[in-house]
């Protein structure tokens, strides 16, 4: 019941012998009995309580009606799908997936335009003449 073998059981009896001693243990082993068939009574009284439950009509015809809805539902075939391995393109990730690389193209096309631009100014910045400073501003303001 409990996994108890003999040599456990033994001694068991050999501890409750020396906590309790002999006039004591004869009366703890009556009230473990009867708390132990009192809990068989009250198991057994819940266990066919709950068999009379789950078979009466009323948890049958909620069955019946769950199992209606789920298959108006398409319970079954949404479980199929998922038992298969459903198709990324059933959940719209296609068109997703589709739209960012579309955004991303998009993204990288306009970085290639911006860096052009830029490349152009700073080149043209270059390349600019140097004008030419009063001979006063090169020696620091010179009075």
């Amino acid at each position: 019941m409990f996994g108890l073998g003999p040599p456990e059981f033994i001694a068991i009896l050999i501890i409750a012998l020396l906590l309790f001693g002999p006039r004591k243990l004869p009366e703890i082993g009556m009230q473990i009995g009867r708390a132990m068939r009192e809990f068989k009574k009250y198991s057994q009284a819940f266990r066919d309580e709950v068999k009379e439950t789950v078979g009466s009509e009323e948890v049958q015809e909620m069955k019946r009606e769950f199992q209606k809805t789920a298959d108006s539902v398409g319970i079954k075939d949404i479980k199929s799908e998922l038992e298969a391995g459903m198709d990324v393109g059933d959940l719209g990730l296609k068109d997703i997936e589709k739209d960012l690389g579309a955004d991303m193209k998009q993204a990288d096309d306009e970085m290639k335009v911006i860096e052009k631009d830029l490349t152009t100014n700073l080149t043209e910045v270059q390349e600019e003449p140097k004008e030419d400073k009063p001979a006063g501003a090169a020696n620091g303001g010179g009075s």
